[in-house]
């Protein structure tokens, strides 16, 4: 076996300012800080506002509106001429009202609740 007289290398006795503050760190005292029971997180966050039941029902109501015309609108058009009959789109139209109501009042309220 051929071995090659490789230089030992000496570590070096570098004091670089990395070093320097992960020293201080290590010999700085721990502080502990504990809060008493009235300083929670949830003590400190601003109060959350209520919605008054008026707005809600309003929202609601205003809601339902649009859902039940933009419903009976988007009914009529999937629907479209798919019949050879008097009134094309009348049967979308029946479905999607009320579809479109239910979901327009709860949109309205959950909007209205922010």
């Amino acid at each position: 076996m051929l071995s090659l007289g490789a230089a030992r290398v000496e570590p070096q006795d570098f004091d670089g300012p990395i070093r320097r503050s992960l020293r201080r760190r290590l010999e700085a005292p721990v502080v502990s800080r504990i809060y008493p029971q009235t300083m929670s997180p949830a003590a400190t966050s601003p109060p959350k506002r209520k919605r008054s039941l008026g707005r809600k029902i309003l929202g609601g109501v205003l809601g339902g509106a649009g859902g039940f015309v933009g419903g009976l609108y988007l009914g009529a058009a999937i629907e479209g001429q798919s019949c050879n009959c008097d009134d094309p789109g009348l049967r979308g139209a029946i479905v999607g009202a009320p579809i479109g109501l239910v979901l327009g009042a709860i949109g309205g309220v959950v909007l209205a609740s922010r």
